[in-house]
């Protein structure tokens, strides 16, 4: 597992450029990652999980709204159906449980139970989806970084770059006479 340092600062590796100092670099296209190959499993497994929160309403850890449902239900059958059946028994003895009257108020209270759950569960849905959108846009981090490293001069390049320039000035000078005895001594070194 690596340490809280490493997640911290990730290092960059380094890229070996292209050439030497003698002859130059030549420019290339350079992909690097901020971030160490667990971090970059970690951002992948909460996308996933992100994306398969929103497609079953599941939060990650099998985090969802039944348990609240469930609660919500064990409540109504072991409060408020006692609680009508009471009421309904003080009325008129067991008959009462049979009339149509209960019956209604049964069936209104499950209704009103149905109702409830229906918008608790939409508030929860509401409430877990800027989660797994945080989830989700976790999982879609870019991984890698691309730089572009130009190329430079070798020093036998910039050597020979001097030389030329210093020839190109050399040869008005010659043109005017001003190197005219070293231009006389070549002429006669080559003329044998």
């Amino acid at each position: 597992m690596p340490s809280v340092n490493q997640l911290m600062n990730p290092m960059y590796q380094k890229v070996q450029q292209q050439g030497n100092a003698w002859t130059g670099y030549s420019p290339q296209l350079m992909t690097t990652s901020p971030y160490n190959k667990q971090q970059m499993s970690n951002f992948g497994q909460e996308g996933q999980m992100g994306m398969k929160g929103l497609q079953t309403g599941q939060m990650p850890g099998g985090v969802s709204f039944e348990p609240l449902m469930q609660k919500a239900m064990t409540q109504f059958n072991t409060q408020t159906v006692p609680s009508l059946a009471e009421r309904f028994t003080s009325l008129g003895g067991q008959g009462g449980q049979r009339s149509s009257a209960f019956q209604g108020a049964l069936g209104q209270a499950g209704a009103g139970l149905q109702e409830n759950l229906a918008a608790m569960g939409s508030q929860y849905n509401m409430q877990m989806l800027p989660m797994l959108m945080q989830l989700l846009q976790m999982g879609q981090t870019p991984m890698y970084e691309q730089q572009y490293m130009p190329g430079q001069e070798g020093f036998l390049s910039k050597a020979g770059t001097g030389f030329m320039e210093g020839l190109g000035s050399a040869t008005p000078a010659a043109a005017t006479g001003g190197m005219g005895p070293l231009i006389s001594w070549l002429k006669g070194l080559f003329a044998h």
